[in-house]
C-alpha cells in the first residue's frame, strides 16, 4: 500500500505540473488556446482537443495549414484549413466539411495558426474555465496532502515502538 501511494503521488504531482504548464506556458509566449468544440475538422482534430495557436504573419501562412479566425461574424471563432491563399484573405474549409466556409477570412481576423492539438485535454480546460482556477487548485492540494498524510501514517505504523 505504502509503495502505491508513493508512486500515485508522484504521478499526480508530476501530471499536475505538466498540466499547469502546458495551461500557463502558451499564454506567456502571447499565444492563444482554445477547445475544439465541433467535428468539422475531424479526424485531424477531434472534439474536445485543446489546440494551441500562434500569432503568424500572413506571408507565413499556406495552403494546408490550420487557422484559427474570427468568422465573419467576429464572435465566432473557427479552425479550419486554408484552402486557397490570396494576396488579400483565405480560402478555408473544414476537414470533415463538404464545401469551403461561406465568407473568405480577412488577414485581420486570423488569430494564429495551429502549433499543437493534444486530443481530450479541451475538456480540462473547458472544466477550469467554468468551474475557476481556485477550486481546481484546492481539490489538487487537497490530494497531495492526503497522500502525503496517508504515507506519513503507514511510515508511522511500521516504525516499532522502543518501549518494553
Amino acid at each position: 500500500m505504502k509503495k502505491f501511494l508513493q508512486i500515485f503521488s508522484i504521478v499526480f504531482q508530476s501530471v499536475t505540473f505538466f498540466l499547469v504548464a502546458l495551461l500557463l506556458i502558451p499564454q506567456l509566449l502571447g499565444w492563444e488556446q482554445f477547445t475544439v468544440l465541433t467535428g468539422s475538422m475531424e479526424p485531424a482534430l477531434p472534439v474536445g482537443s485543446l489546440i494551441v495557436v500562434r500569432p503568424v504573419e500572413k506571408e507565413n501562412i499556406a495552403v494546408g495549414d490550420i487557422i484559427t479566425f474570427y468568422a465573419s461574424g467576429g464572435n465566432e471563432v473557427v479552425t479550419h484549413r486554408a484552402l486557397e491563399v490570396t494576396a488579400d484573405s483565405i480560402i478555408t474549409q473544414g476537414d470533415a466539411n463538404n464545401t469551403p466556409d461561406p465568407s473568405p477570412v480577412n488577414y485581420n481576423h486570423i488569430k494564429g495558426k495551429l502549433f499543437v492539438a493534444i486530443p481530450l485535454l479541451g475538456y480540462l480546460s473547458l472544466l477550469i474555465s467554468r468551474v475557476g482556477v481556485i477550486p481546481i487548485i484546492i481539490i489538487v492540494l487537497s490530494v497531495v496532502a492526503l497522500v502525503q498524510l496517508l504515507l506519513h501514517l503507514i511510515k508511522s505504523a511500521q516504525i516499532p515502538s522502543k518501549q518494553e
